[in-house]
């Protein structure tokens, strides 16, 4: 169902009962369509794989020691993007920059509350083909090119929870919060397509989840599009209380999200008794030749790597180990090629001086 040029909460208020009289199949596990037999289905087991290393399914690892300078220390890292030689890393606060040699050159942007400045950093996402890189902020999100020279910028009457790009086109995922209807609290999540000057030209409605209460959750990891040469794929994760899996892995087609590949979990899902799931899914992530999905289960941090040339799935405690033994969890960088990035924290001796940079580890996959 598509929405056009929404522009405040207003008008989404009035035409909530109507999107949630609509019940999509695209919100439920075991819709009519993902029971299709077409629908392709992979296992995660109960059981874990012991160990895996990356020197097993590797095809090259490049590990790069960011430098620490005063200007240039990091928080706790969020999102790393490549653009043309350089690593975009995003802290939450701030967006650095750094060369492939780990040296730093600028910050992008600046922090604040006045035009051309941003606050807390939700997302960020770079357009390859133009170089132009958007930072969405709360509510504003701006508009930088390839020479980190400031552009533009928009407010919105929404929270831009993500920004994306598709088919070289800005899109922002939101969710609307405790909207109280008849049967309890709902969450209501939209995707928003912009044009080239920020414009909100169209929407899909992804899903509407009622609440007894308002409960809101959230992880800060959110790669929730996977683009692979000209396909793009959508999940977008529910981590609020359900006693049902949201499973499935959507392919983008036009205005339509058609459900593409299914995740069995050979564990039923269930609520503890402090209403809490048992297995949350936190990204699934789709590449060339590999599907990627991070979840919890039971308290515990678990990655499920599955090879889909070989039809092989490794199901790992707390990620796969690098070459020194660590376990590391991979995150996307550029999906059509299959190649991930890990952050690697770096362990020093003297508890005198301040913390080092990270190391970041870029990994193609065989």
């Amino acid at each position: 169902m598509t929405i056009n040029n929404i522009n405040s909460y207003q008008f989404q208020k009035k035409i909530f009962l109507i999107l949630f009289l609509i019940i999509v199949f695209l919100s439920c596990v075991g819709g009519t369509k993902e029971s299709d037999s077409k629908l392709e289905t992979i296992n995660v087991p109960n059981s874990r794989n012991s160990e895996l290393f990356l020197s097993e399914i590797a095809e090259s690892v490049e590990l790069i020691q960011l430098e620490t300078i005063k200007n240039g220390l990091l928080g706790y890292v969020l999102d790393v993007q490549l653009l043309r030689d350089r690593l975009f890393i995003h802290d939450s606060f701030k967006i650095s920059v750094f060369n492939l040699k780990g040296n730093f050159l600028n910050i992008l942007g600046k922090s604040g509350d006045g035009p051309g400045e941003y606050g807390i950093i939700y997302s960020i996402a770079i357009d390859h083909l133009s170089g132009l890189i958007y930072v969405a902020s709360e509510r504003k999100l701006q508009v930088y090119n390839s020479n980190l020279q400031f552009i533009k910028e928009k407010k919105f009457p929404i929270l831009l929870q993500f920004i994306g790009i598709l088919n070289h086109r800005p899109i922002l995922i939101s969710e609307t919060l405790g909207v109280k209807v008849i049967n309890g609290f709902a969450n209501q999540t939209n995707l928003f397509e912009l044009d080239p000057d920020l414009q909100i030209v169209d929407s899909i409605h992804i899903r509407t989840v009622v609440l007894p209460e308002r409960i809101i959750s959230g992880y800060p990891f959110k790669h929730y599009l996977s683009v692979v040469e000209n396909d793009n794929f959508l999940y977008k994760p529910v981590l609020t209380p359900e006693n049902s899996i949201r499973d499935t892995l959507y392919k983008i087609s036009g205005r339509e999200l058609i459900p593409y590949i299914k995740l069995n979990f050979q564990k039923a899902q269930s609520l503890n008794i402090e209403g809490f799931k048992n297995t949350n899914i936190n990204n699934i992530i789709y590449s060339k030749s590999y599907l990627i999905c991070e979840y919890e289960h039971e308290n515990q941090l678990m990655m499920f790597l599955f090879d889909r040339k070989k039809l092989i799935g490794y199901n790992l405690e707390g990620g796969i180990r690098d070459n020194d033994g660590e376990k590391v969890l991979l995150r996307p960088l550029d999906l059509s090629n299959d190649t991930f990035y890990f952050v690697k924290e770096v362990k020093f001796e003297n508890s005198e001086t301040e913390e080092s940079n990270p190391i970041i580890g870029i990994v193609k996959l065989k």
